[in-house]
């Protein structure tokens, strides 16, 4: 018999089912043994996955058996009336048991209790058994036997193997495009956005200065003061044919942002130029006697690396 609670000040509850069991003297004889047998829906349950879970792993399942729980607010009342009369378990050894068919297949996830043993069965063929001891000292406290398991079949047997392998080729396929891009976003970020003071002009070599060169001044500038102002970093020529005679040249290369626009430490910049400067400076008798200044400014994309 099933039936609702449908009084009670929490409502409806949950369908109860009692087995009448017809009374026999059988019952009360030890050397018999008693077999109850009934066909329950939905003791199985499918749970709740991704469907990546679904497609790679299958479906999973949980079932659950419990002994002494009386806790169903349709059933509570009718022990609290007969708790008297309630049954307790025997001597012997009482367990619940779960068999799983088709165990080649057969994967098992959680098993709880830990205590609960699992193993294959000694009467059925390729089923697997999960069993939990039923403690006598327990009481009313509820006993409860879960088992999480699933079913592989096809290419879902190979799916611990296959999927290492394609996240591996993958991985090995994708790494090199993906150190490529954030290189290339990288490079884009640090020629367009600058954090700092300054213009973020990068030099090298020996680059003078519009007031560096007005202090060097034909026919009175020295040799000595020609090198303290620019330094020793020069080329040197001489002339055998004019002695006394010898030529300084200075190169230097200017990588500058164009078009920048800043807000404090913050600036944008809208493209890069390179500027390559000569200075040619002539010497007699430890004397300027001309100086030449050329400075080429090509545009580039994005700053070389530093």
């Amino acid at each position: 018999m099933t039936f609702v609670g449908l009084g009670g000040p929490l409502g409806l509850t949950s369908p109860v089912t009692y087995i009448r069991i017809p009374w026999t003297p059988l019952l009360a004889n030890r050397t018999w043994l008693m077999d109850l047998r009934m066909e329950v829906t939905d003791l199985v349950k499918r749970r709740t996955a991704t469907w990546i879970e679904d497609a790679f792993w299958g479906p999973h399942y949980s079932i659950s058996l419990t002994f002494n729980d009386v806790r169903a607010r349709a059933l509570f009342p009718l022990y609290f009336e007969r708790r008297d009369r309630v049954i307790r378990l025997a001597d012997d050894p009482s367990q619940l048991v779960v068999n799983l068919r088709d165990a080649e297949h057969l994967k098992i996830y959680e098993i709880f209790p830990r205590s609960a043993g699992r193993g294959l069965s000694e009467t059925l063929d390729s089923t697997e058994e999960v069993s939990l001891f039923l403690d006598r000292s327990e009481g009313l406290t509820p006993q409860v036997l879960t088992v999480q398991f699933g079913y592989f079949r096809g290419m879902r047997s190979w799916a611990p193997v296959l999927i290492p392998m394609v996240f591996f080729v993958l991985g090995n396929l994708a790494m090199p495009m993906f150190m490529m891009l954030a290189r290339r976003v990288s490079a884009t970020l640090a020629s367009r956005v600058q954090l700092g003071p300054g213009d973020a002009a990068r030099q090298t070599g020996v680059v003078f200065s519009r007031e560096t060169l007005a202090r060097i001044v034909p026919g009175v500038t020295t040799y000595p003061e020609v090198l303290r102002l620019s330094g020793p970093d020069a080329e040197e020529h001489e002339q055998l044919t004019a002695p006394g005679r010898r030529t300084l040249l200075y190169r230097g290369q200017r990588v500058a942002p164009q078009g920048r626009r800043g807000l404090g430490w913050f600036a944008t910049v809208s493209r890069w130029s390179v500027e390559r400067h000569e200075v040619e400076i002539t010497i007699e008798r430890d004397v300027v006697t001309d100086v030449q200044a050329r400075v080429r400014r090509t545009p580039i994309t994005e700053p070389p690396p530093s």
